[in-house]
């Protein structure tokens, strides 16, 4: 079968054009893929009939037969000027499918202009297919403006989409088929919004039943079985590696590398979706494939540091249940004072820094490179449970130590106004929440306060040891530090590793993968007065030697901490904390060896512990920082 091309006409009164679409979500902080992934995903839980739905993700090239197909079935007329078919014939043409399950799929009529009989039923294939925006009326949930699928077609190099999707039509299940693309306009003659399907001169409806089956299957979307509904999109060139203009080759990533990264980034945004229930699955279970090969999805509770962030929600509802607050942590309710309000509850949590397991890709924003650093931030989020953005406040005292906060807009407060308030107060990619842009004063009061006390609670968690007044408290608050790590003694922290230099014979780097040494701080720092150097805080750790190393060499350095704990040049004449020495006290013995200096070389085999010793100044908060400098 062959699809026909509709090219939307400028109306008497004008209208949208297809650039104009595309423009619509400005510039978002994140790259076009995280865009993409966030609004796919969320479109997909908002269409959801049951309490779960499957996600998959899947990146190929397209055989001979399946380019066929879309050149000849789908795309075989095209708009002037298109670079469709082009495209297409390449070598390095390649698409990128999302497609969900256990959900509604895009239901409803297949006709902006015809009404429903039933208030209570939905537009869904019209609003996705051929609508800018949505009527407010129908609430606020993940997707609040309607405007986030300009997102798919941005992503697409060519401006293009394939749609394909189950639904309940009438009571029997219907197989529909479409194809989108947003291209160029022609002033007073076309608007550049174009759909392949089944057309005439005055509108175009999708292809269904046994012929959206056939060009679906031949042109490699997933099929459905059973009573599925759901609803695949496929993204015709999609713009998954940046073009590097300004990398050296070394530098450049490869599709497969974000591919492969893209589960990272689901769980940064969607591990409050990916964790099961004490009697149910996750809400969301993912899948990516790239060509035919799987690529693994973490499990939050162990890809560092979104575990913590994970125990943070699960300690909001604990405590909504039970008043109950978590071991180094607390819940605080965020509330308005005038108009009155709960606004929601914040949770924050101190817990031992985790080791991370990868890199941050290309295509995610400034708060995935932060985290994979130290986390200090405070994930927002309301009823979906969908991470809108990570509120960073300062770092913590301690480099081995990460914050992790959630604070959870209260969904039933004034009659839901509150929730209103902050889904209207996200721009179309929903990645943050803006006060300015609401219209009503109350929303704005909500929003504004609570973004404001959550910050000013997050300062005052990461740096309990300050007084009232906002001035540093005298340096005894070394032990309210000490206190403040206390419940997290029972874990341990992992320090900065160090790989293994090759021996200088060796000439150079040899196969294989290199070992590591692992350093762990098993304590927080406690103020001591030392016989030889004084007021001093001793940071005790321990080390792991890889195997066939004869010694591993440890660094420290101490930093002064200022201006509610970021590090700043002293004033001139200004006493510094300096690292005098390490001490070792071996296993069984009351004396203790002192190796002075920054540095200390430590044997594997040695039994007793160690710890680093850094002066401190009067009235200062001081900051030791341990490393692997190397193993020999």
């Amino acid at each position: 079968m062959k699809l026909e091309l509709y090219e939307e006409r400028v109306s008497p009164t004008g209208g949208p054009k297809a650039e104009g679409a595309k423009r619509i979500l400005g510039t978002p902080s994140m790259g076009p893929l995280t865009v993409v992934l966030r609004e796919a995903v969320q479109n997909s839980w908002d269409a959801r009939v049951g309490d779960h739905i499957g996600f998959n993700i899947h990146y190929f090239t397209p055989k001979a037969p399946q380019k066929t197909a879309l050149l000849e079935s789908v795309f075989a007329d095209q708009p002037n000027g298109s670079r469709l078919r082009k495209e297409i014939a390449s070598d390095k043409f390649a698409v990128l499918v999302f497609s969900d399950r256990g959900t509604s799929g895009l239901n409803g009529p297949v006709r902006a202009d015809i009404p429903l009989e039933d208030p209570s039923q939905r537009r869904n294939f019209v609003d996705f297919v051929f609508e800018i925006g949505r009527d407010e009326s129908r609430g606020v949930s993940g997707g609040t403006y309607g405007f986030g699928k300009a997102s798919f077609f941005t992503f697409s190099d060519v401006g293009t989409v394939c749609i394909y999707t189950r639904c309940l039509h009438n009571g029997t299940y219907e197989e529909r088929f479409i194809a989108v693309q947003l291209g160029r306009s022609i002033p007073g003659r076309i608007t550049g919004r174009s759909w392949w399907g089944t057309a005439d001169i005055s509108h175009v409806e999708p292809v269904t039943g046994t012929a959206a089956i056939a060009l679906a299957t031949a042109i490699g979307m997933p099929a459905y079985s059973g009573d599925d509904c759901g609803t695949s999109i496929m993204v015709l060139a999609p713009r998954i590696v940046a073009s590097g203009e300004n990398r050296s080759i070394e530098e450049r990533v490869t599709p497969k590398e974000v591919v492969c990264s893209i589960g990272a980034s689901l769980v940064q945004w969607f591990w409050a979706k990916m964790i099961p229930g004490l009697s149910k699955p996750p809400d969301i279970t993912f899948g990516i494939t790239y060509e035919a090969s799987i690529v693994e999805v973490p499990n939050p509770a162990d890809h560092a540091p979104f575990g913590s962030y994970v125990e943070a929600l699960a300690a909001i509802e604990a405590f909504k249940r039970t008043g109950a607050q978590p071991p180094a942590g607390k819940v605080i309710c965020i509330e308005s004072e005038r108009p009155r309000a709960q606004l929601g509850h914040l949770c924050l949590l101190r817990r031992p820094k985790r080791p991370r397991t990868h890199v941050p890709a290309d295509f995610e924003e400034d708060s995935a490179h932060e985290l994979a650093d130290q986390s200090h931030h405070v994930a927002l989020l309301r009823s979906p449970h969908l991470v809108v953005k990570y509120l960073a406040g300062q770092k913590p005292p301690s480099e081995q130590l990460d914050i992790a906060g959630v604070f959870l807009v209260d969904e039933r407060s004034e009659l839901g106004e509150v929730e209103k308030a902050f889904g209207l107060s996200e721009p179309p990619v929903h990645d943050d929440w803006i006060p300015a842009t609401l219209e009503e004063r109350t929303h704005k009061i909500y929003v504004n306060g609570a973004i404001r006390r959550v910050r000013e609670r997050l300062g005052e968690f990461t740096l309990p040891f300050t007084d009232g007044g906002g001035e540093v408290a005298p340096q005894p608050s070394l032990g309210a530090f000490s206190e403040m790590m206390g419940a997290l003694l029972a874990e341990s922290c992992s320090g900065t590793g160090a790989r293994v230099q090759p021996d200088r014979e060796s000439g150079g780097s040899g196969g294989g993968q290199p070992r590591t040494a692992r350093l762990t701080v098993t304590g927080p720092g406690s103020l001591q007065m030392h016989p030889q150097f004084g007021r001093v805080v001793s940071v005790p750790f321990h080390v792991e030697a890889p195997s066939g190393s004869q010694a591993v060499l440890i660094g420290a350095k101490a930093s002064v901490m200022v201006e509610n704990g970021i590090e700043r040049e002293p004033p001139e004449g200004a006493e510094l904390p300096k690292v005098k020495a390490f001490v070792f006290t071996p296993a069984g013995a009351t004396t203790q060896e002192i190796h002075p200096g920054t540095s200390v070389s430590v044997p594997p085999m040695r039994s007793g512990s160690w710890a680093a010793l850094a002066t401190v100044p009067v009235d200062a908060k001081v900051r030791v920082t341990l490393n692997v400098e190397t193993s020999i």
